[in-house]
């Protein structure tokens, strides 16, 4: 029995050593990000001021376009990472069974919103193993409890199918690969899906999410007043305080102006506060803002924010 006990105390050590890691190199991939926004705004004001001055096919231009691109890139492949490294795997007990993973677009984004179940190779859904819903990184936990994995040995369900779908029922995608989760099985099951399954009428992402989890997004789109999504733009998220506004994080908006910025409960929180003071700036490749949604603070803005922004020709300071 102490033997047992000294066993899970162990383990529970290193499960707690295991989390600060993954706390730390969170945050040192959202450093990384940061330097990488930071460093890709100003480079583009660099190769816009050059393309003026020298013209767009000087080589010095041409090779800041390279290293731009390169840059973008590599801003994309960290979004992805933090995305990955705040993914917290629930425990599982020995008796139970575990199918987990993320659901990704085409770029590896996950997909919010979707709803992961199993189906017997009839395509007969197996309601008694659950399902699991996809959060703000796409990341989905189908736990099988003890009684459920007896029951798949007992009736001799053999492999299921893994099946992804929206919150209405209709089946999005169904994984190739037949599974065959047992007594303490861990299975990681990853679904990218491909262009034509992620279209706004096959699904509808989630805009909440569970108030235990500890990811929290601001999200959008930046537009011009025609509904032209504006590319390269700084967006940065703060949480509002009475001496010093917190920084929650920054990005770029992508090719159809569209933003995504994660942080976690510890880059706001004091004491009780239940959420923070959300606001926006966005500013251009020049360095100058265009917008500030600091008059219109979001109080204890919810997990999953929002937003709209359009961004006037004036305000853009052209003609």
């Amino acid at each position: 029995m102490a033997k047992k006990a000294n066993l899970t105390s162990l383990t529970d050590s290193l499960e707690d050593a295991f989390s600060h890691f993954e706390h730390d190199r969170l945050e040192a991939l959202r450093g990384l990000r940061e330097i990488q926004v930071l460093s890709q705004s100003m480079l583009q004001r660099e190769a816009k001021r050059l393309s003026r001055k020298l013209g767009a096919e000087h080589p010095r231009v041409r090779q800041l376009e390279a290293q731009l691109e390169h840059n973008c890139r590599l801003v994309q492949e960290l979004e992805v990472e933090l995305e990955v490294a705040s993914i917290q795997t629930p425990r599982v007990e020995e008796d139970e069974a575990l199918i987990h993973g993320r659901v990704t677009d085409e770029h590896r984004r996950g997909i919010a919103g979707l709803i992961v179940h199993a189906q017997d190779e009839s395509g007969q859904e197996l309601q008694f193993l659950g399902s699991a819903e996809t959060d703000d990184v796409g990341y989905y936990a189908l736990r099988i409890d003890p009684v459920a994995v007896e029951r798949l040995a007992e009736e001799a369900v053999g492999k299921i199918d893994l099946v992804v779908g929206t919150k209405a029922g209709e089946v999005v995608h169904r994984e190739p690969v037949p599974l065959k989760p047992g007594k303490g099985e861990r299975i990681i099951a990853s679904v990218a899906l491909q262009p034509e399954e992620t279209g706004p009428e096959k699904w509808q992402p989630a805009e909440q999410r569970d108030e235990a989890a500890d990811i929290w997004t601001a999200r959008g789109r930046v537009t011009d007043e025609e509904g032209r999504g504006l590319a390269g733009l700084l967006v940065r998220a703060f949480d509002k305080d009475r001496r010093y506004d917190d920084k929650l994080g920054s990005t770029l908006t992508d090719e159809n102006g569209e933003f995504s910025i994660s942080y976690r409960v510890q880059d706001f929180r004091e004491g009780q506060e239940p959420g923070p003071d959300l606001y926006l700036t966005v500013m251009d490749q020049e360095g100058k803002t265009l917008y500030v949604s600091e008059g219109s603070v979001r109080l204890d803005a919810g997990h999953v924010e929002v937003f709209n922004i359009v961004i006037e020709r004036r305000q853009r300071g052209k003609k």
